[in-house]
């Protein structure tokens, strides 16, 4: 039979035909891909699967990508990372992970409540059974209880909903832990330190070595503890040194500013070389290789924390929750706003969920 040879490009995932170079980027064709269709075999049923580093098409029984060799993605039901990139021909020995020289920049977010680290860890149910327990079932008598401990003199706290299970303090207002994706309850309000972000800020001039990854007299740049990234350090915030509280705050005059922390997030993602995203190759990157192109960022509103940070994630993701509009303003929206109308149209006072949906499925 005539053989109809088609390969899909591993860098803008177009399918084209018996051609040496993609038609639409010109991408040159890979010499070892297997993914030909023939006459023969063009109606057999076959499971594909894209490859999460590259998104090439493969196909079962393939365990690793045809075009980088990225191990196929384990199920969702299993909880360990998901591996980094290895030939099959090569041991199974864990590699090392890529980081920056710099480490435990996290910062943390969390009260030190004195327990032991051998106390273990109750399930979510038993936290909030607890609460309730202690409060006569009744979530005014614990609201108004948490409440009186925000308000005393000098306590430097405010209400958080906590989540249980990975101890991410999240706005009041949220459904759900932008952290984990978990649902929170009422029960989970907890008073927490009022501005860690604002506190790192303002300590930095003064510190010899601050647990940062970068800062400078614009920006600072961190990670962040409850990241979503399945990637170690693939999940930062950039924090501006000026005392802004959100995106509402923003105007033109702070365009410059808020380019340079992109500008300087994409090369914190170079220099941690992450290996799925080192084997795509790129012609025209600007010198950001592909995280230009994977790179999600944006800013939450309203915010968790009393202080503008730029969220900047690459993929694959544990959870997608954290996009979901109408709290997510992602990054190209906010700078589009600034240019058009010198502020930013936050979704809470000018209502868009079809712009919304579309910022998601980007």
């Amino acid at each position: 039979p005539k053989k109809m040879s088609t390969w899909p490009c591993p860098q803008c995932t177009y399918v084209n035909d018996s051609t040496s170079t993609c038609e639409i980027c010109n991408y040159k064709r890979p010499t070892n891909t297997t993914a030909t269709i023939t006459a023969d075999n063009a109606s057999t049923s076959k499971t594909e699967w894209m490859c999460e580093a590259c998104t090439f098409i493969n196909y079962d029984p393939a365990l690793a990508c045809d075009i980088c060799q990225s191990p196929k993605a384990l199920p969702l039901s299993f909880t360990a990372p998901a591996p980094l990139i290895q030939p099959p021909s090569q041991s199974t020995k864990p590699q090392p992970v890529e980081t920056s020289t710099k480490q435990n920049t996290v910062i943390d977010l969390t009260i030190a409540d004195g327990s032991e680290e051998s106390k273990p860890k109750l399930t979510v149910e038993q936290i909030r059974q607890e609460k309730m327990k202690n409060n006569d079932q009744n979530i005014e008598t614990y609201r108004n209880k948490i409440l009186n401990e925000s308000k005393k003199p000098d306590s430097n706290l405010e209400i958080k909903l906590v989540c249980p299970s990975c101890d991410k303090p999240n706005n009041p207002n949220v459904q759900f832990c932008t952290g984990c994706g978990l649902d929170l309850s009422p029960w989970d309000a907890t008073c927490v330190p009022a501005n860690v972000f604002r506190d790192l800020v303002r300590q930095i001039p003064t510190m010899p070595k601050p647990p940062v990854h970068y800062h400078d007299n614009d920006l600072v740049i961190v990670d962040d503890k409850f990241g979503v990234s399945k990637d170690p350090g693939a999940h930062i915030d950039i924090l501006p040194m000026q005392m802004i509280d959100d995106i509402s705050q923003l105007n033109k005059s702070h365009i410059p500013l808020l380019k340079k922390m992109y500008e300087k997030g994409l090369r914190h993602f170079c220099s941690l070389k992450l290996q799925r995203f080192e084997v795509i190759k790129s012609s025209n990157d600007g010198g950001y290789g592909v995280y230009d192109k994977y790179v999600v960022a944006g800013f939450n509103f309203p915010v968790s924390i009393a202080h503008l940070h730029l969220h900047m994630i690459m993929p694959p993701f544990s959870h997608e929750k954290v996009f979901n509009y109408p709290r997510w303003h992602s990054y190209a929206k906010v700078l589009g706003d600034l240019e058009q109308f010198g502020t930013v149209h936050t979704f809470d006072k000018f209502p868009d969920e079809g712009l919304g949906k579309v910022i998601y499925q980007h």
